[in-house]
């Protein structure tokens, strides 16, 4: 919900916004509208931002007329964003091809190298901590130096969560949903679906 609309994204580049939730409308772009998947939207200094494959950027100020920005090091052969956090002066984007981006401003970013592609990642306030489908969970105090830290068992994780001091990643698997308060020690939580890979979404900026 961004300054009056309801905004939402997702497959083949689509974005629609509304005032009810129930009729929905087709925003204007400054370049070519979106032709891939956006996996994240998100709001920070004042403008609406979304985020998807081939390394694109799409940046809005009410949500309604859309701006385009590509980086050329984010460009196809990483697959794109798939997760953002942001500590108040950098953002860091989860990109595929073993990859991980910043950016001070959300429109130009540097590459950098984990050596693990980050799956999805956020900010609790001291640390970044991401995590990548393979379950292994990484931490940083600045987003660009990454600690390895636990790994998780029986998921293939798709998105990572913070809210309330906890930590929640879900994801494919027995285990499927799993908690932490410190993303150390992990929890599987008791999750019965009519199958186990009922989490593959991606999740928008919380």
């Amino acid at each position: 919900y961004y300054n009056g609309y309801y905004v939402t994204a997702g497959a083949g580049g689509t974005v629609r916004y509304s005032t009810d939730a129930i009729t929905w409308s087709t925003p204007t772009w400054t370049d070519a509208a979106p032709a891939t998947i956006l996996y994240t939207m998100f709001e920070k200094n004042g403008r609406l931002h979304a985020t998807g494959a081939s390394g694109y950027v799409y940046s809005s100020t009410d949500g309604i007329s859309w701006q385009q920005y590509y980086n050329s090091l984010l460009g196809a052969s990483t697959g794109g964003f798939y997760g953002i956090a942001y500590n108040g002066t950098t953002y860091v984007a989860a990109a595929d091809g073993s990859n991980y981006a910043t950016s001070t401003d959300a429109v130009t970013w540097t590459r950098n190298t984990t050596g693990n592609a980050l799956q999805d990642l956020v900010y609790d306030g001291t640390k970044f901590v991401g995590v990548n489908s393979s379950g292994n969970v990484y931490t940083s105090t600045d987003g660009i130096t990454w600690t390895a830290g636990a790994t998780l068992l029986n998921i293939s994780i798709n998105g990572l969560l913070y809210s309330d001091s906890q930590y929640l990643v879900y994801g494919v698997g027995t285990a499927n949903l799993q908690t932490s308060t410190d993303a150390v020690t992990w929890n599987t939580r008791t999750y019965n679906p009519t199958t186990a890979n009922i989490f593959e979404g991606y999740r928008d900026w919380e």
